[in-house]
């Protein structure tokens, strides 16, 4: 979303503003924020269709979230798992194909589907329903239940990660209502690392983080889902250390030594080429933005602007995380 666009009542430009409102959906009432346009002579608001499209996605996304209704990502992730077609998976919901792809789609399931849909995911309710829908034959039966029990054993082996907010399948306002998308943030990190040669853990993270939260601001989603919590040099990736090491591990990136003066300290360098398909064309001209802006300041520049931020203001205490619904708005670029 643009923050001047051309104004439609006089020849000048319209610019973007952004407030707090209450809304409600389904009798349920959320704090949101309201995107429209001013425009500069006669002062008129209006709001496009990116504008209201923008504070409506807040608006469900935190009646998802408050009711723990699954994201479509999440409707798709489920039925790919269990290698069954939409056509297929509405029949073992019993909701209808075409309620069950519009979900898919986005539209937002009833408090009772919603249920259903969660119970699935685990694999022994899947396997109760699959049994008494009388749909499979016992050939497909078997194959259904061979997948359920490979899913059971992959979940114990990360028994202990799903501990861990950076290798949970949630979404919620602190992944910016996105799926994590590791590599997606590999790529993210590998394209600061190209465009900037002093792109060090602290210069790093402050990049990722202003990429993902600007996206939120004004496409409303982050661009890796990742989380960030306040440290004492401003917002970083949660879990950052791991995080980094595990990209060094995929062999996303490289550790070298460098010298500074009697010191050595490891840098990150590229591994891999970026890949651009990766990413939306609004989400390479933010990180774009980003780079152009932030390579011409210092560390400490980028730690001071880091600390000016409310987000950071309101959780550095308690070192907690930050909230994209609550906190990415008023981001003060």
């Amino acid at each position: 979303m643009k923050k001047t666009i051309e104004s439609p009542f006089a020849d000048c430009n319209a610019v973007l503003h952004i407030t707090p409102q209450k809304m409600s959906f389904r009798k349920e009432e959320f704090d949101v924020y309201d995107y429209f346009y001013v425009c500069e002579i006669t002062k008129k608001e209006f709001a496009t269709s990116e504008a209201s499209d923008l504070t409506l996605k807040q608006l469900y996304n935190q009646y998802r979230e408050k009711n723990n209704i699954l994201f479509p990502e999440q409707i798709k992730q489920l039925r790919k798992q269990y290698g069954l077609t939409p056509a297929k998976m509405s029949e073992v919901l019993g909701f209808g194909e075409n309620v069950y792809r519009q979900y898919e789609k986005g539209e937002i399931p009833s408090k009772s589907n919603a249920k259903t849909l969660n119970l699935i995911k685990h694999s022994k309710n899947f396997n109760e329903l699959v049994e008494k829908s009388n749909l499979f034959s016992i050939y497909e039966l078997d194959e259904l239940k061979k997948t359920a029990i490979n899913i059971e054993r992959e979940s114990k082996e990360d028994f202990i990660k799903k501990y861990l907010r950076n290798y949970t399948d949630e979404i919620d306002q602190f992944t910016g209502f996105a799926l994590r998308y590791f590599k997606k943030l590999a790529y993210l990190v590998i394209y600061f690392l190209t465009e900037n040669d002093r792109a060090y853990t602290t210069r790093l993270n402050k990049c990722l983080f202003y990429s993902d939260f600007m996206s939120y601001k004004y496409t409303g989603n982050s661009i890796s889902g990742y989380t960030y919590c306040a440290i004492d040099n401003g917002p970083v990736l949660d879990n950052y250390k791991r995080l980094f090491s595990e990209l060094w591990e995929e062999e996303y990136i490289e550790s070298v030594e460098q010298k500074f003066g009697n010191d050595t300290i490891d840098k990150f360098i590229p591994a891999k080429a970026f890949d651009k398909n990766l990413f939306s064309d609004d989400e390479v001209e933010i990180m774009k933005w980003v780079s152009d802006n932030f390579k011409i300041k210092s560390t400490e520049e980028l730690i001071e602007l880091s600390h000016k931020e409310k987000g950071w203001i309101d959780n550095i205490a308690g070192k907690n995380s930050i909230s994209y619904q609550q906190y990415a708005p008023l981001l003060s670029i």
